[in-house]
């Protein structure tokens, strides 16, 4: 994205991919920290999407952004070396497909465990 998950000033992801289908669901915002391998990932932020844009966002790779209430935890939450999280980035594909629907309830469960958010 071009600046650290520490610098969120509200719960916000910027996308290439389609948001359309966000309004209303929770978003696991994971931050990828470093510029090379191994990277330390955290839970940067979780909210509930109530806002899209599409098309307007300037940076050169991510057009579009969706926008809610919750909460942003920065790099405090760290994820790095966490069993669950590591098989669940693993079934991520290391998170290079970005934005992605979660269908298993086991991370499901142990973020909401980690965050203590209540959808």
């Amino acid at each position: 994205m071009g600046y650290s998950a520490s610098d969120l000033v509200s719960p916000r992801l910027v996308t290439k991919k389609g948001v359309r289908q966000l309004p209303g669901g929770t978003v696991w915002l994971v931050s990828g920290e470093g510029s090379r391998s191994p990277k330390t990932f955290s839970l940067c932020a979780v909210f509930k999407v109530n806002r899209i844009a599409e098309n307007c966002y300037e940076h050169p790779s991510f057009k579009n952004s969706a926008h809610g209430v919750g909460h942003i935890y920065g790099e405090s939450l760290l994820l790095t070396g966490i069993e669950w999280f590591e098989k669940f980035k693993a079934q991520q594909f290391n998170f290079r497909n970005s934005l992605t629907e979660i269908t298993g309830t086991v991370a499901v469960g142990e973020f909401l465990a980690l965050s203590g958010y209540v959808p």
